[in-house]
């Protein structure tokens, strides 16, 4: 994926944005025609779809790895379902992270693998024939508020407070998917990351923020690496664990990095004797040849874990009472 545009996220975008209205509208109007063509497949399990309404960068990724952790220690055996971004895999397969890569399964899958049984094929519905139908099984759909594969139960939109929603407008014209009403109107929770208390149309919000589980020691000095939706949320994070930020390279989201893309950055660490860092996510699409860098894991940190526990019992409890 390109990086964004800078004026998705100004508040005064400029001729660029409006200049685009026409291509926003054939956006748009192919995005209603999928969802009127398509029927989603009913699943024999509960399906939670983890989504957002921007391109890329809210952070849904540490969602659904924090979702899956408290889907285990309340009795379920969650199961993730993912597109594989940049994978062409056209049959279910289980990631295995000892077989695959990135370039196999898409980066995301890769990830999520070390930390909870996960699925990848185009098309979604395909892997509802390889999932065992076994007890408490749960359904995680990755980047799945727009999909139209698989009818979905509980929908959770992850919110990030310094990304916002851009400059408000539709791709191309901005960040947005799809307009926020529109988007908001088949939420039934939104997790908010960072920032201050705000109001999502009603519906459950669940306050979190992302951070790193092992800091590294502060006034270390780093030079950043990245290829994300939204690579200002890792600077952030570099910032909020008071290290010295020597450098930052940002590239695009999910950018397959080369020996050579990282060489000349190494050489420039070197010469300010600074470490590199990266994050998970990148990690899984680092060359084997390239200089080793330190790979911050992001955790999801609740405000009020207790209440995302029971909003998940009591909306998987009604979900499984119309399933039996």
């Amino acid at each position: 994926m390109p990086k964004a545009p800078s004026f998705w996220y100004q508040k005064h975008p400029g001729l660029w944005c409006y200049n685009l209205w026409p291509l926003t509208w054939v956006y748009r109007f192919f995005a209603r025609l999928r969802r009127w063509v398509r029927r989603p497949q009913k699943a024999p399990f509960p399906v939670i779809s983890v989504g957002n309404l921007v391109m890329g960068g809210a952070g849904k990724t540490p969602v659904v790895k924090a979702l899956s952790e408290m889907l285990k220690n309340i009795g379920y055996h969650p199961v993730v379902i993912s597109k594989g971004y940049g994978a062409k895999q056209r049959i279910p397969l289980w990631v295995d992270a000892s077989l695959h890569t990135y370039k196999d399964v898409g980066d995301e899958a890769l990830l999520l693998s070390h930390y909870v049984p996960t699925l990848v094929c185009r098309r979604r519905k395909k892997t509802l024939d390889v999932v065992p139908f076994q007890h408490n099984v749960v359904l995680i759909l990755d980047d799945g508020h727009q999909q139209r594969d698989i009818k979905t139960d509980i929908n959770v939109l992850v919110y990030d407070h310094k990304q916002g929603v851009g400059n408000g407008c539709v791709f191309p014209q901005g960040p947005l998917r799809e307009p926020v009403k529109q988007g908001m109107s088949r939420a039934h929770a939104v997790v908010h990351v960072g920032g201050k208390r705000a109001a999502h149309g009603g519906v459950p919000v669940f306050y979190a923020d992302f951070l790193p589980s092992h800091p590294l020691p502060a006034k270390t000095k780093v030079w950043g690496v990245c290829g994300l939706g939204y690579p200002q949320k890792f600077f952030h994070t570099l910032k909020k664990m008071e290290v010295t930020v020597a450098g930052f390279s940002a590239f695009p989201d999910h950018h397959p990095y080369t020996f050579s893309d990282l060489h000349s950055i190494a050489q420039q660490a070197a010469q300010k004797d600074a470490t590199l860092v990266t994050t998970e996510k990148d990690w899984m699409r680092w060359p084997e040849n390239a200089t080793l860098p330190s790979v911050i894991h992001i955790d999801v940190h609740w405000h009020h874990e207790a209440k995302v526990r029971t909003f998940l019992k009591e909306r998987l409890q009604k979900v499984l009472s119309t399933l039996h």
